[in-house]
């Protein structure tokens, strides 16, 4: 009778824990760094690691960083890998080797001449295992993240001999996990374009072949476009398949996402030729033969959307996330979407952070744990007790309907979600805080003793950043030029300034949005 009933208490508890599980949004700084990004995570069962790429403080350059978590999001431990001649910037998309570790891949950056790609190897506690440089400074190269076939990784890079300018030069690698053994096959980019570079590279399910995604344009106008081609493992072409569309923006890497059904899933853009206001993003499945599938298009008239990274959940559906430019917030806010394998939105959510006033959030990287939580990181403001702001990594964990409790509607962190669009349900929408008239601007590192870097608000057609001293003289004004509008953040340079206080303001035409002081020490 004791023991029935120990175990109908067990199950009780286990069903009540179960029942109480939520999200949380959590923000993480490393030492050393003026700011934090997260560029990607990983579920690693019990543990969430995030990929970060903060600005080192010794430097002022990019470098990679690496936070491990539990699955409450309690830091279990951090790193941070620099590069004496340069940056060390990661870029999103690295793999978990089992207890082998983890395979960064970045931008190296060097004294003299073009920056260089890296592949770092990182153990399961952090530790740095071993660094492989590839490419030269006398000619350009661009790299990718890279994938896994059995025990090879694989990878795309471009390479060319125009300052400018990226020749037909694609080329696909493979290695071993010891980062040894490289070889490399040439692919042909895509006739009539001058601009070629290969994004976004996955092996077929049966790993018999592989999926890229090649953006490609021409000098003017910068208009990219993108094509998703099969090939095999000696790279020859099996099929391809131009994206409707283009798109001015420039951070575009490309991600193909292999459904149950062996369908593909990817995302492009369809913007309205001269318009700063609308992307038109869109899904678009096509059949493991080349064949269109189905196109979900993500309504933007209102507001910009920019999805930026997309996975498969473990029970088929697309999970993704990015920002959207709400008007009614003066900064970014975050976006979570999920969609059916048969291209049918399910639900997306907006999401603010928890800072008064400055409320940025921009998830770009996404993954799903062992429980189908959703996790995602990215950029986060954070207020510093001292006063002003950083740029912290963030960790998003919300439940795989997008909220933070079971009904959208049991804690303080659900009011954090701003706009909802829920299939079959009918409630009625939150309504909005209107945005401060004069918000605080965003500066980083402050006090900067060089580059100082500005997060935009929202609105940046015709804006312009003023500094002022304090007796109220205009010292400089810099406009925001039309290829940062899609963009949210800009540097600028305070070599011209002696050292002091200043104040920075960003009007948008004679208005003025959001205003800041700025200490400036050389």
């Amino acid at each position: 009778m004791k023991t029935i009933l120990a175990l109908c208490l067990l199950q009780y508890f286990l069903s009540y824990i179960a029942l109480a599980q939520t999200g949380f949004m959590k923000s993480y700084d490393i030492e050393g760094t003026d700011s934090n990004n997260g560029t990607d995570l990983l579920n690693i069962h019990d543990a969430y690691v995030i990929l970060t790429g903060p600005n080192c403080s010794n430097t002022g350059l990019g470098c990679t960083g690496m936070i491990k978590t539990d699955t409450t999001g309690i830091k279990q431990w951090d790193n941070l890998f620099e590069n004496e001649e340069g940056k060390l910037l990661p870029l999103r998309g690295f793999q978990n080797l089992g207890n082998a570790g983890f395979v960064v891949t970045g931008e190296m950056g060097h004294l003299e001449g073009f920056g260089t790609l890296f592949l770092l190897r990182i153990s399961t506690q952090g530790d740095s295992l071993q660094l492989r440089e590839y490419g030269n400074e006398e000619l350009r190269v661009v790299g990718i993240p890279t994938s896994m076939i059995g025990d090879t990784l694989i990878g795309l890079v471009s390479w060319s001999n125009i300052a400018a300018t990226y020749a037909n030069d694609i080329r696909l690698i493979k290695m071993d996990t010891f980062l040894s053994n490289l070889t490399e096959i040439s692919l042909l980019g895509i006739n009539g374009y001058l601009v070629n570079f290969g994004w976004g590279v996955i092996p077929a399910s049966n790993n018999n072949a592989l999926y890229i995604n090649i953006v490609h344009r021409n000098n003017i106008p910068p208009n990219y476009y993108a094509t998703v081609r099969k090939i095999d493992l000696m790279g020859n072409t099996l099929w391809a398949y131009p994206l409707s569309g283009y798109t001015t923006a420039t951070n575009i890497t490309e991600q193909v996402v292999i459904l149950d059904n062996e369908n593909i899933v990817t995302r492009w853009f369809d913007e309205e030729f001269g318009s700063s206001n609308e992307r038109n993003p869109y899904l678009i499945c096509i059949s493991n033969q080349g064949d269109s599938i189905w196109q979900y298009n993500f309504n933007d008239d209102g507001y910009k959307k920019f999805p930026v990274a997309i996975t498969k959940a473990a029970n088929g559906d697309i999970i993704g996330c990015g920002y959207v430019d709400n008007p009614n917030y003066n900064y970014s806010s975050g976006w979570l979407f999920r969609l059916s394998p048969n291209g049918d939105l399910l639900w997306e959510r907006e999401y603010i952070s928890y800072t008064p006033i400055v409320n940025f959030l921009v998830p770009q990287g996404i993954d799903e744990d062992d429980n189908g939580n959703i996790i995602a990181t990215g950029g986060i403001i954070d207020a510093i007790p001292t006063g002003g702001y950083e740029w912290n990594a963030l960790l998003l964990k919300v439940l795989p309907n997008g909220c933070f409790t079971p009904n959208c509607n049991g804690g303080a962190e659900d009011t954090l979600i701003i706009a909802s669009t829920v299939v079959g349900v009918d409630s009625s929408p939150k309504p909005f805080q209107p945005a401060p008239a004069v918000s605080s601007l965003v500066l980083f590192p402050n006090p900067t003793n060089g580059v100082v870097k500005i997060l935009l608000p929202t609105q940046r057609q015709n804006a312009q950043i003023r500094f002022f001293d304090l007796s109220g003289r205009v010292l400089k004004t810099v406009p925001v030029p039309a290829n940062h509008y899609n963009q949210y953040q800009m540097s600028i340079d305070t070599d011209d300034l002696s050292d002091g206080m200043y104040i920075v303001s960003y009007e948008v035409e004679g208005r003025v949005f959001a205003i800041s002081k700025l200490i400036v020490t050389k």
